[in-house]
């Protein structure tokens, strides 16, 4: 891979995270696009609710903030470093109307360069990357990918280039290391829903049915994980005590909270796990469906920490809110964040963020109508709390992931393919079947002029998934 010395070095030249803190954002929220990948990709489907097509998944930074890590729906994980000066105007964006230097300016955003691509034969169910990443260590530019029937396996995230051209059957590069999670009755592979490599990077942790495993990454190969801790404790009569189901999310506990690692079960289940006593304990665990009256989740995808390590975000599947849990203070429901638009089936990923201000932290969260929401001085109050701004950051299509740099003053976020239209939907009028009709005399075949129904239905325009780099701060040439 050939990526520039200079990029090395953090590419968001923003100002440090103690000056944001004490420096309110301004009341009108710039926000500047600028910088953009777009996800080309063949469509060999027609679009259907289960199937929508080409899509990114998740997005998240690495740990030095010079990169940006996405995986997509077509089974594959794309990495993209960032320029050093994404943030400073380019010279073809200077000052042509004779303004002094201090003016603002709208700059172009910059076409983003994937520098990596990983490609498999299956989905990945789960990815983590390396705690310790470094631009300037190629050997620590690594990512842990889960399989389904499949070890966990340890895959260079800049593997060289080949020729293989084919989609259908990618080669994928040979893993580093490999991590077996296996069921000690039947010697099956347990698929592993959710990952978590936490910092220094020496252990990692594993959910997956009704069990938490926990490793270490310096032990591969056949060696078993450390711990095997079940979720749910079966008792005589019949009966179970604890979370039964997927572990679909987990999240390691910061600051307070540092020594919990929490998990998110399908079945609306939270559990707090303490790793480091003896054989691993469950210190509490509960059921999200009577707190959720107001969001109506479909299973738990998200669990995210506050940055004081004091409250707990509940992120679930199809829920028009989160709910946010004062763990280390009244250990209950504190408020739930409403206001986001979250029907489709594609989980929508959020993030978190220390606060501008003394009280509480932020919230930022995309829909699935192409907006992202913020949530401010979330901690501070309580009941159902809306959204305090939003702004479009993708079109029509659903913001999959959100992003936020370690700097707080760029966010990364990743939309999906188009939106599918159910076909019992009773909102289409009469016009769309007379267009639908119309583009069949014109020659077109059936699946296409489906695939335009449903786009003319949206009302948007067509555009591939696309991964968005945003500054928070007002850029001056």
């Amino acid at each position: 891979m050939d990526v520039d010395e200079d990029a090395a070095s953090n590419p968001v030249d923003a100002r440090p995270t103690s000056q944001r803190l004490q420096t309110p954002p301004p009341c009108s929220h710039e926000v500047t696009l600028v910088g953009a990948a777009e996800l080309h990709e063949k469509q060999r489907w027609q679009p259907t609710a289960l199937h929508p097509g080409p899509a990114f998944k998740t997005i998240e930074w690495s740990t030095d903030g010079t990169t940006v890590i996405a995986s997509t729906a077509s089974k594959s994980i794309v990495t993209y470093v960032l320029p050093a000066d994404l943030l400073s105007p380019r010279e073809e964006d200077g000052n042509e109307d004779g303004d002094d230097g201090d003016s603002d300016y709208k700059p172009y955003h910059r076409s983003l360069t994937c520098h990596g691509r990983l490609r498999f034969g299956i989905a990945p169910t789960a990815l983590a990357p390396a705690p310790y990443f470094s631009l300037a260590e190629p050997w620590s530019q690594t990512v842990l990918v889960g399989f389904r029937d499949r070890p966990i396996q340890l895959y260079p995230l800049f593997p060289p280039e080949d020729d293989n051209d084919d989609d259908d059957n990618p080669i994928p590069p040979t893993p580093l290391a490999s991590y077996s999670l296996i069921k000690q009755e039947t010697e099956a592979y347990l698929p592993p829903m959710a990952l978590l490599w936490p910092q220094p990077g020496t252990h990692f942790v594993v959910g997956t049915k009704s069990l938490l495993a926990l490793f270490d990454s310096s032990r591969t190969s056949n060696d078993p994980p450390l711990l095997r801790i079940p979720t749910v404790t079966y008792t005589g009569g019949g009966f179970a005590l604890g979370l039964k189901g997927m572990v679909s999310a987990l999240a390691g506990g910061s600051d307070k909270s540092s020594q919990l690692t929490a998990s998110g079960t399908w079945t609306r289940g939270i559990g707090l796990y303490d790793l480091t006593r003896s054989g691993g304990v469950c210190t509490a665990h509960w059921k999200v469906a009577d707190d959720a009256e107001h969001t109506k989740g479909d299973g738990v995808v998200q669990v995210v920490w506050s940055p004081c390590g004091r409250y707990l975000v509940v992120n679930e599947r199809k829920s028009k809110g989160m709910l946010v849990y004062d763990v280390r203070g009244s250990g209950r429901l504190l408020c739930t964040l409403a206001g986001r638009s979250a029907r489709s089936t594609q989980p929508i990923r959020c993030a978190t963020y220390a606060s501008a201000t003394s009280s509480g932290f932020e919230l930022w969260s995309g829909t699935d109508s192409g907006s992202v929401v913020v949530y401010e001085n979330v901690g501070s109050r309580e009941g159902v709390v809306e959204p305090t701004w939003q702004w479009q950051a993708h079109g029509q299509t659903a913001v999959g992931g959100t992003a936020m740099h370690s700097s707080g003053s760029v966010v990364a976020t990743c939309s999906s393919s188009l939106p599918v239209v159910d076909q019992d939907d009773e909102d289409v009028s009469e016009s769309d079947d007379d267009s639908d009709s119309s583009d069949d005399s014109d020659g077109k075949s059936s699946s296409d002029s489906s695939v335009a129904s449903s786009r003319s239905r949206s009302g948007m325009k067509v555009s591939d998934p696309s991964i968005n780099i945003w500054s928070l701060l007002p850029l001056k040439a």
